[in-house]
């Protein structure tokens, strides 16, 4: 046998080893590192979606919480896992925005994961202080400009979505306001209430109890469509801030080795599951709407978010130092 055939027969073989592989795929427990701590928005959908896989696959699936630097340490554990579909890191918006945002990464965001499949949005939602005398978002651009830069917003911390999220209504509205930022949702939520700041832009979920005892006023949702938790709030553009979208996403991605074949098994496995009556049920009790997308879907909707978030970067001058 020549050098040309052998390399072909061995090539051949290698497929028809890696199919088979992922015909018998998983042979082992598969670990979904979470990149944020228990309990957070991220923890609870990456384990509604670990419950439904372990029943799909009568396979025990562990969720590894691994926080840090916004995302950053479990990602970069889980670029140097091994690629065989059996450890998989359930990313978010911040992967994206860490991508822009910090200069020097221990990984190469999007040469270092395979994307395998968007699984979930989560609306966001503009909220003001009810003493803030805006009514509408048009109301608040208003007085925005009339009092450049004495409007405060706040954020769950430097370089977080919820920063970037009021930077690009900045932008968009060409106005300035002044960053406050915490240490999470929850206490930029209760100094809002407290009239320490004037705005925030707030997952659903955890604004709702807020909107719902009027301690703040609901202006726009940050999502294409309106929700269904709160359907008498408009959206962003309807509001009249042209081109405003911003919903915090997640998905699962895989070591970028991992091959073809294994990747595909996945993307059929976790679509199943995201589509199952069980976990679309779950998810929209908790205002999140559920999305499967096809590898190379997720792969350039990512590109999208970093050309997005890192204009937003490079306009507002955000990047750590």
């Amino acid at each position: 046998m020549n050098r040309s055939c052998l390399l072909t027969a061995i090539a051949v073989s290698s497929l028809s080893f890696t199919a088979g592989a992922a015909n018998d795929f998983p042979t082992r427990p598969i670990r979904l590192i979470v990149p944020f701590a228990p309990g957070g928005g991220t923890d609870i959908i990456g384990r509604i979606l670990a419950n439904q896989l372990h029943a799909d696959l009568k396979q025990t699936v562990v969720v590894d919480n691994r926080p840090g630097a916004g995302s950053v340490l479990g990602h970069a554990l889980a670029a140097e896992a091994e690629p065989d579909g059996h450890t998989l890191v359930f990313s978010s918006i911040s992967f994206a925005i860490n991508a822009v945002y910090h200069p020097r990464l221990s990984y190469a965001t999007v040469t270092a994961f395979t994307p395998v499949t968007r699984v979930a949005d989560q609306p966001n939602i503009l909220v003001v202080n009810p003493r803030v005398e805006a009514r509408s978002v048009k109301e608040l651009v208003d007085l925005a400009k009339r009092q450049p830069g004495k409007l405060n917003y706040g954020s769950a911390g430097n370089g977080t979505g919820t920063q970037f999220a009021a930077e690009l209504l900045k932008m968009k509205a060409g106005i300035e306001m002044q960053h406050v930022p915490y240490k999470g949702t929850g206490p930029a939520l209760n100094d809002l209430v407290a009239g320490n700041i004037q705005l925030y832009i707030s997952t659903l979920a955890s604004a709702v109890p807020f909107i719902q005892q009027e301690r703040v006023r609901a202006l726009a949702v940050t999502s294409e469509r309106r929700s269904k938790v709160v359907p008498e709030v408009p959206t962003m553009q309807e509001a009249g801030i042209a081109g405003y979208t911003y919903e915090t996403w997640y998905g699962v991605q895989v070591p970028r080795a991992t091959p073809r074949p294994i990747v595909e098994a996945l993307n059929r496995i976790v679509v199943r599951a995201v589509q199952s009556p069980q976990v679309q049920a779950q998810m929209e009790r908790i205002g999140i709407e559920p999305v499967t997308t096809s590898p190379q879907q997720f792969a350039s909707f990512i590109r999208t978010e970093l050309d997005k978030w890192g204009g937003v970067v490079r306009t507002a001058g955000l990047a750590a130092r």
